[in-house]
């Protein structure tokens, strides 16, 4: 990856997390390579595919934590979210 001549020190944070994504996070991530392969197999037969396939506990956990702070800030801001109703 190159990297700027003069980095914007703005975007630091992004490159270090692209840097770890390169270098520290690749090959080592959790799971296994072929059991995912088979679920992509599964999910590709299926008429009814999902739009949205989590593979693995941590993804798992990860998405029900967002729907979670989704549905949370829905609830605190519904009264403003509905009143732009015609």
């Amino acid at each position: 990856m190159g990297l700027p001549k003069n980095p914007i020190e703005a975007y630091k944070e992004a490159r270090e997390s692209v840097l770890a994504h390169q270098n520290e996070i690749n090959g080592n991530q959790p799971g296994d390579p072929e059991k995912a392969i088979d679920a992509l197999i599964k999910i590709s037969e299926d008429k009814n595919a999902p739009l949205h396939l989590f593979l693995g506990q941590d993804a798992y956990d990860m998405a029900n934590a967002k729907m979670e702070l989704v549905k949370a800030d829905l609830e605190k801001w519904k009264s403003v979210t509905v009143a732009t109703a015609f």
